[in-house]
């Protein structure tokens, strides 16, 4: 009974620490935040995963991927808007 006491309050104390440090971003995410833009490269033919669309734009399998991962750090960094630039 000692023993999973002791385990469920060392889990508890680490789950304290992440939570307390999540707040404070730190490389790829703290330059992405002070920017508010964030950097896709990507293939100009590599169809069906990445290539120019009619309106010039990269399309494809792998930039819907990048969407949704643009989303999710737009979300975590809690912005309203979050610049993308694409890099060939």
């Amino acid at each position: 009974m000692l023993k999973k006491s002791l385990a469920l309050a060392t889990a508890g104390m680490v789950l304290c620490a992440f939570s307390a440090s999540a707040a404070d971003f730190y490389g790829t995410l703290q330059k992405i935040k002070e920017s508010g833009t964030i950097v896709l490269g990507h293939r100009e033919s590599s169809t069906p995963f990445a290539y120019i669309g009619p309106d010039q734009k990269p399309i494809g399998y792998s930039m819907d991927l990048c969407a949704k991962v643009v989303e999710a750090v737009k979300a975590e960094l809690k912005l309203d808007t979050l610049n993308v630039k694409y890099v060939r």
